[in-house]
């Protein structure tokens, strides 16, 4: 990846879109070489990694585990036991707000600056956020992946979850139907299953529709068509690139599989890189 420094009168030198591995990774790297770095971020500094999938879904794993080996063990399974479900969810909440903190100390030691909030582009050196605008000379866009858009009818018309908030809730379900063949279905199933919640998994959801006693959910498996009432649901059919701050304005070319980057990470704008999940070799 080219390392020019600008000769035009632009806020930075690089800005990174983006706070993940990836552009952790970048930013440090331009830091050193002696550039004026700047990362944006419009949720805790670290990305998905930290907030949704890798941490969360460790001390969640972690715990669940622990508890399903205590609990179905010959030597304790009849030792009454208990656990308080909002003490599991704020711990992986603080766990995970410790652990943004330090990455932004490491950050802000080394000389980059953070600016919190949603990026989209005006031109190929500018960037507005809310109602103030920053330019570089080049951006680096590590902006990772969200969860596919929900096409099952009824779905939008009821509250279900996500891998985003899967851990956040304040009570322990009876009954969950996990919609999805990802191997984040099939993490949120084990953690479900280990603390004794009914749990069925399938991709195959037809329609879900909601009364006043519960969740209903129609799907199909190997015997045939099947309807059950559940009292939560949770989305996790997988993910696509993020790529919703008005690339065209960059004249940065993408596709549905992420943004056209060549063989340096380069994408159809001269100064613009994309890097991570949201790339997309050409």
């Amino acid at each position: 990846m080219s390392m020019k420094t600008t000769t035009k009168s632009f806020n930075f030198d690089y800005i990174i879109i983006g706070s993940g591995p990836a552009g952790r990774a970048e930013a440090l790297k331009f830091k050193k070489s002696g550039k004026n770095v700047a990362i944006v971020e419009m949720n805790k500094i670290g990305g998905a990694e930290i907030t949704t999938y890798e941490l969360p879904f460790t001390l969640a794993l972690d715990f669940s585990r622990i508890y399903h080996d205590y609990t179905t063990s010959p030597v304790t399974k009849n030792t009454p036991h208990h656990f308080n479900f909002p003490t599991l969810t704020n711990y992986i909440k603080k766990e995970i707000s410790k652990k943004s903190a330090d990455l932004k100390s490491e950050l802000e030691n080394a000389g980059i600056e953070i600016i919190p909030g949603f990026a989209h582009f005006l031109d190929q050196n500018t960037i507005a956020i809310g109602d103030k605008k920053f330019t570089a000379a080049n951006f680096v866009l590590a902006t990772g992946s969200k969860l596919k858009p929900n096409k099952i009818p009824g779905l939008d018309h009821i509250k279900y979850l996500t891998p985003e908030n899967v851990f956040k809730i304040r009570k322990l379900p009876r009954f969950v139907f996990v919609i999805g063949n990802t191997v984040v279905s099939k993490k949120i199933t084990e953690f479900f299953e280990n603390l004794g919640v009914g749990v069925i998994r399938n991709s195959k959801v037809s329609e879900v529709v909601e009364d006043r006693k519960s969740k209903i959910v129609y799907f199909t498996d190997d015997t045939g068509k099947k309807m059950v009432r559940v009292d939560t649901i949770v989305l996790a059919t997988g993910s696509e690139p993020f790529l919703d701050y008005s690339l065209e304005n960059a004249e940065v070319e993408y596709k549905r599989s992420g943004i056209v980057v060549n063989k340096h990470s380069r994408t159809s704008a001269k100064n613009i890189y994309a890097v991570g999940e949201c790339a997309n070799g050409s």
